[in-house]
């Protein structure tokens, strides 16, 4: 409830920016909630595009796409991902992704 308080504030966006990252990271990772994950990840992407968390949070996107079993959602997701940062943290698990699902 905090972060999602935080996360929903004007003004210091950096600030709110984490909290929603943050969110999304707890949601995903640590309640095991996928779809609630991907509520905050669309939320950071509508509201942080270029947020100093863009690039995890797309992976969560991605991976939360996955859990909840939407296969072509997720593959795209991982090609959106290799797209904005080919030479990001993850970018070879979306790229294990993206070769698992074309098989």
């Amino acid at each position: 409830r905090y972060y999602r308080t935080l996360s929903l504030q004007r003004g210091d966006s950096a600030r709110a920016s984490r909290a929603l990252y943050s969110l999304a990271y707890w949601q995903l990772y640590r309640m095991r909630n996928p779809r609630s994950a991907l509520q905050s990840a669309d939320l950071y992407e509508r509201r942080f595009r270029a947020g100093a968390n863009a690039e995890s949070v797309l992976w969560i996107r991605m991976a939360a796409l996955c859990a909840t079993h939407q296969d072509s959602k997720c593959r795209a997701a991982a090609h959106s991902y290799k797209r904005r940062y080919p030479g990001g943290k993850f970018a070879r698990h979306a790229k294990s992704v993206i070769d698992s699902q074309e098989q």
